[in-house]
């Protein structure tokens, strides 16, 4: 593992990481865990006999102290609530300091292709969060420019209105003189 670490971030691990996307797309099968795999069920299965023993019984509970010698050995450091507290564990059965060779090898290979697998879905997705940022950019920028004409026909409409306006009120202005020819009458001859 702190071989595969001091590769992170640098140029050869880019480049394996771009050979198992690449094997990956062409359907190539990068990784076979058929030995690894029948290895732990047999290492499982001697464990299993090792625990059980030749007569069926547990070995290693003959092994371990009863719980009121663990409180006794325990009585002159702690106060009354920790005897409690330490009559109530269970002796700390660690499996994973137990492993074999084979399994920290084979939990290695699963923590590496996890790690690998890992950083090549957050390659994948921060390449389409970058394609998302530029679409966002894009429709933003068509956002603003149809902003802007929306904008420019609106001042065309209010012009193009007022100028309407302007004329609806020459028409009838000369409509009103029409109807009155007497009152024209009157201005051309007071001129």
């Amino acid at each position: 593992m702190a071989r595969f670490r001091s590769h992170i971030g640098t140029e050869d691990h880019k480049r394996k990481l771009q050979k198992l996307v690449n094997n990956r797309k062409l359907g190539k099968n990068t990784m076979d865990y058929s030995v690894e795999f029948n290895e732990l069920k047999d290492l499982c299965a001697q464990r299993e006999q090792e625990r059980k023993g030749t007569n069926g019984q547990e070995p290693f509970v003959d092994s371990l102290p009863p719980v009121s010698l663990l409180a006794e050995m325990f009585k002159s450091q702690t106060s009354e609530n920790d005897l409690e507290i330490i009559e109530n564990v269970r002796p700390n059965t660690d499996v994973s300091r137990d492993l074999s060779p084979e399994m920290n090898k084979i939990s290695r290979k699963r923590k590496v292709n996890t790690l690998i697998s890992l950083s090549l879905k957050e390659e994948e997705l921060t390449s389409s969060l970058e394609n998302v940022g530029e679409q966002l950019f894009q429709a933003y920028s068509t956002l603003q420019s149809a902003y802007s004409e929306v904008q420019r026909l609106l001042a065309v409409k209010q012009e193009v209105t007022s100028e309407m306006a302007s004329l609806r009120a020459k028409r009838i202005e000369i409509l009103q003189d029409m109807k009155n020819p007497d009152d024209q009458q009157e201005v051309l001859n007071g001129s």
